[in-house]
């Protein structure tokens, strides 16, 4: 357990620093929001689609990426 101001963590806590690989692969859960991740070795570009069960990276050319933005926006 982690400690932090009198309040004790019980769960594991994941903290998502980067996308580091990217996939074209559509994500067929509904998309809340985006954003974008230059490349920043090991970190690489990447457009970062958060949905309900996590975030996704993706690859900023795959064919189906800008419509989904301008979707969003």
């Amino acid at each position: 357990l982690d400690r932090y101001d009198n309040i004790y963590l019980i769960e594991t806590v994941h903290v998502f620093e980067c996308c580091e690989t990217v996939t074209s692969k559509k994500i067929i859960e509904p998309i809340l929001g985006y954003r974008v991740q230059r490349k920043n070795p090991p970190c690489v570009n990447a457009v970062i689609f958060q949905t309900q069960s996590g975030l996704y990276c993706i690859n900023g050319r795959a064919h189906w990426v800008h419509a989904k933005i301008a979707e969003l926006e």
